[in-house]
């Protein structure tokens, strides 16, 4: 994934309304998905891509559009 592509997936992570804003950068993502030598590495390119995007749907979708540092409504589940 480019700098460009993860720009434009998670560009309001930024926004001066997101209580993460600066928290999840592009280097941040590489780097910790070095610390997981198989992330995104095993398989097809295609399932590379679809687990790299998985793991950004996700994450998204647990801290509100990547604006929380943490799972919101945790205390519902």
């Amino acid at each position: 994934m480019s700098r460009t592509q993860f720009d434009q997936m998670l560009k309001h992570r930024n926004d001066a309304a997101c209580l993460a804003k600066g928290f999840y950068t592009y280097d941040a993502f590489v780097s910790a998905a070095k610390s997981f030598g198989a992330f995104g590495t095993t398989g097809a390119t295609d399932i590379r891509k679809r687990e790299i995007a998985a793991f950004l749907a996700q994450t998204s979708h647990e801290t509100t559009g990547i604006m929380f540092l943490t799972v919101m409504f945790a205390t519902m589940c």
